[in-house]
Parts: structure tokens; C-alpha cells; sequence
């Protein structure tokens, strides 16, 4: 690790992909979260260092930009740094290189520090030191990300697809709630078949509300307007879980940069 970046290498499994070969996205945000985990740990504010001080790391917000969908046997890198914190929020940004070094997908995304029992925010002022010391304010997403709609903003009559989950075992992850990786699965479970098996969804946007734990039952309703998939994840209680966009749009990026570029 250099005093900025960090670089991880994945194989596409076949537990990865669909029956196109093509990566599931949610195996996908899999591999960035491992690489954010892992960049973590060698910064020295990893979940050890995190549970001696009975915090944890929560996930906010994920942008994902791709050029293309990886497919089952190829070698990526993912290219992670921190971009350094404001107020209680740590921003962290992601670059995707295929098997040729040329970038494939970016993503940026946003974290709070919580205090691991009641994942309530705690003051994080205790990472300060690690983030003065590894961040870097380059940007992988450079255009400009939409807000996602404010979940009151959903029309309970719209005619959309709606399907229903349950917060299994199997769903849950070290913080003893469903991983955010489970709540793309779920919203790509929401949409219709006949699209998926059409169109390659290469781009995604999620806020996450509310954390899912054992047993909550949660409903997922996704609309489309022609030009994208807007998915809501309501807990039975009333609580939203989760909005998501999934869409069409892919990336504009160059290829991989030099290391005088950095």
C-alpha cells in the first residue's frame, strides 16, 4: 500500500454470475466491499482495530458506474482509497480494472461510524489521525449522481412489481443485520425476468434508511419509467429500508492511469 491507494485482486467465481456467465451485481458490490474492508485494515482502522473500540463501519450511500459486466473466470482489480471525512461521514471511492488493466467501473460511497451494540453514530474523532494520513481527495465518479426520491415520495398505488423477503440467517452479516450486498439482490429479485434476460443493468445508486435484522419481514416494490428501475424496501413495521435506482447508463471512463499519474 502506498500512502493512498490500495489494490485487490478477485476472481470471477461461478457462484458470481448469472446463467449469461455475466456478474451478479450484488457479487459485484461483494468484491468493493471486501476491498474497502481490506483498505481499512491496512490503513489500521479495520474491524479489529474497530471492534477493540466497540465500533463498527455502516454503509450510507453507493454509487456504481460500469462499462461492462465481468464474466465468469476473469481476474480483477479493484483500486480503493480513502477520500477523507466530513463532520461524521467517510467518503471512499473505487476503481475496476479487467484482466487488460483497463478500467471497467468506478464508485464512490459514504459511511458513518457507529457504536457497534445499538449501531447508533458515534463521534468518529478517534479515525482522525488514519484519515489525515491515508486520504486523497481524487474523485473516481466525476459526473454528477441524482438524489435518490425521498421514500415519502412513493405513491402506494403506482403500479409496480412487488415481492416480499424475509430476513434470514443467511442474510445476515458480522454486524448481526442484513448486508447491504443482500439488499441489491433483493431489488434485482423485484424486477420483471423478461428484463433482466434482455438488458444489462450497469449502473446503481443506494441510500440505505434503516438497518433489516433477523426475522423482519420486508416488502420490495420496484417501478420502472421507461428509463430506469426505482426500487423501495419497506420494513413490515413501516420503517424504509432502502430506495435504489438500477438503470442502463453505463460508464465514460479512460483507461487505467499511470503511476505518474497518481
Amino acid at each position: 500500500m502506498n500512502n493512498h491507494f490500495t489494490t485487490h485482486s478477485f476472481r470471477v467465481a461461478s457462484t458470481d454470475v448469472d446463467f449469461q456467465d455475466k456478474m451478479f451485481y450484488h457479487a459485484l458490490l461483494s468484491i468493493i466491499q471486501e476491498a474497502a474492508s481490506s483498505s481499512a485494515q491496512s490503513m489500521g482502522c479495520g474491524s479489529d482495530f474497530m471492534d477493540a473500540n466497540s465500533a463498527c463501519w455502516l454503509l450510507l450511500k453507493m454509487s456504481v458506474r460500469m462499462k461492462s459486466l465481468p464474466a465468469w473466470g476473469e481476474q480483477l482489480r479493484v483500486e480503493t482509497w480513502s477520500r477523507g471525512k466530513e463532520r461524521l461521514y467517510f467518503y471512499r471511492d473505487f476503481r475496476i480494472f479487467n484482466e487488460q488493466n483497463s478500467t471497467i467501473g468506478v464508485a464512490t460511497s459514504t459511511w458513518i461510524v457507529a457504536d457497534k451494540e445499538t449501531h447508533r453514530p458515534i463521534k468518529p474523532d478517534f479515525l482522525n489521525d488514519f484519515i489525515d494520513k491515508y486520504s486523497r481527495e481524487e474523485k473516481a465518479v466525476t459526473t454528477k449522481i441524482s438524489p435518490l426520491p425521498k421514500p415519502d415520495t412513493l405513491d402506494s398505488d403506482s403500479p409496480g412489481n412487488e415481492i416480499t423477503k424475509h430476513a434470514d440467517y443467511s442474510e445476515l452479516d458480522r454486524n448481526l443485520h442484513v448486508n447491504n450486498t443482500r439488499y441489491i439482490a433483493w431489488s434485482f429479485d423485484a424486477l420483471h425476468y423478461e428484463f433482466l434476460t434482455s438488458y444489462d443493468i450497469l449502473s446503481m445508486d443506494v441510500q440505505f434508511f434503516s438497518e433489516i435484522r433477523f426475522g423482519e419481514k420486508v416488502t420490495i416494490k420496484a417501478f420502472n419509467n421507461g428509463v430506469e428501475h426505482l426500487v423501495f424496501g419497506n420494513i413490515a413495521d413501516g420503517r424504509t429500508a432502502f430506495v435504489c435506482k438500477l438503470f442502463n447508463g453505463n460508464l465514460e471512463c479512460s483507461d487505467d492511469r499511470s503511476d505518474e499519474a497518481r
